[in-house]
């Protein structure tokens, strides 16, 4: 299919899964990795189809009541919504770019409701955005180092090309603090129910005050948690992907830190199932792997096994992966229905593969192709 490591380096590919968006017919859009407000888009082949040059991107953070600078901004997230490239900006800023790099809106992030009790807190919000099945959007806005929440359009299909905000529905939040402390998202309706920051916090005092717990399970950072991942489970709930929010050093990933899958309910953001996997060695150089839909089933892979993952987020390994094998160092970062994405981490390389057949039905054949691509171009 495709193999590229022409705009990947040690410093970029670490970042690559949050920066990459697909464009649904196989290829993908990444930031250029020296042109700054610069998008490469890329066929399924890795070849550049064109580079959309985008004017004035880092001056749009500059509106009232934001505090961000156009020189300390970069590209967080590419999301691709209805042909429309969603752009997430370090700051608090989303530009809706279409096909030929024009700024076609700009969607503020957060409410300024800044005091001195929020001194300690960072106020800034960076966002990404998914479409489900029946138009509504979901946003996930990262805070830099306290974690996650995720909120969901009060409407169907919302304007989002003529609105400075869209309306939300707060849905959950991996906060340890109180959510009356955090930068809260513009034009948002509270929800009462327990959040995930709140679970995860009684987890973490049940695993404190008990050693036995400790000794089992040598774990740590339970409730510094960030939301890096979600898909749609069925109509009515989302599957979210739930570790480590990097606040520190120590809350680097590692195998005695816990992840979670959570099932949520996408009407009224309850916690319906929790789950943490206790096969935990699945990062690689600070790489968070994605879902990824094959042959509609939800797809979980580890460095040593592939799973699928049930509605009732019950876990089934398809695939043992053996100890030397290649495949080991392949993690799918994205999908659409035409391709899967992978990253091969030590090489610092983008792979792409069909997405037309059962992933364990063609590994060998991936690998395979790898390695004839790799040849071809050394």
């Amino acid at each position: 299919m495709g193999f590229t490591n022409k705009y990947l380096n040690k410093y970029y590919y670490s970042i690559t899964n949050q920066l990459l968006g697909v464009d649904n017919s196989g290829g993908l859009f990444l930031p250029h990795p020296t042109e700054k407000e610069t998008i490469l888009h890329l066929n399924q082949n890795y070849e550049v189809i064109k580079e959309i040059k985008i004017e004035d991107l880092y001056q749009s953070v500059k509106f009232e009541n934001n505090f961000g600078f156009p020189k300390h901004q970069s590209i967080y997230n590419i999301s691709v919504i209805d042909h429309y490239l969603f752009i997430s900006l370090q700051d608090n800023t989303t530009c809706i770019v279409d096909e030929n790099g024009e700024i076609v809106n700009i969607l503020k992030v957060y409410i300024s409701n800044r005091s001195e009790k929020y001194d300690n807190i960072n106020y800034t919000l960076r966002c990404a955005f998914k479409k489900l099945n029946n138009g509504q959007i979901i946003t996930i806005a990262h805070t830099k180092s306290h974690g996650s929440q995720i909120a969901i359009s009060t409407d169907s299909n919302p304007d989002y090309l003529s609105q400075e905000y869209i309306k939300s529905k707060l849905l959950t939040n991996t906060f340890d603090f109180p959510l009356d402390y955090m930068c809260p998202l513009y034009n948002l309706e509270n929800n009462e129910t327990q959040s995930i920051g709140e679970i995860l916090f009684e987890k973490a005092n049940q695993y404190s005050n008990s050693p036995e717990l400790q000794l089992a399970q040598f774990t740590k950072h339970l409730n510094n948690a960030r939301i890096w991942d979600s898909i749609e489970l069925d109509s009515n709930h989302l599957l979210l992907f739930l570790y480590t929010n990097l606040s520190s050093k120590s809350n680097s990933p590692d195998k005695n830190i816990p992840y979670y899958f959570c099932k949520l309910n996408k009407n009224t953001g309850e916690v319906v199932k929790m789950i943490s996997p206790s096969d935990r060695d699945i990062f690689s150089s600070n790489l968070f792997p994605k879902f990824i839909r094959n042959n509609e089933r939800i797809i979980f892979k580890t460095l040593n096994s592939v799973f699928t993952i049930s509605d009732e987020l019950i876990l089934s390994e398809i695939v043992t992966i053996k100890t030397r094998h290649l495949y080991k160092k392949f993690f799918p970062v994205l999908y659409d229905k035409e391709s899967i994405h992978y990253i091969i981490p030590d090489k610092t390389e983008l792979f792409s593969y069909s997405n037309s057949e059962k992933i364990e039905d063609v590994i060998e054949q991936l690998v395979k192709s790898y390695k004839s691509e790799k040849k071809e171009i050394q």
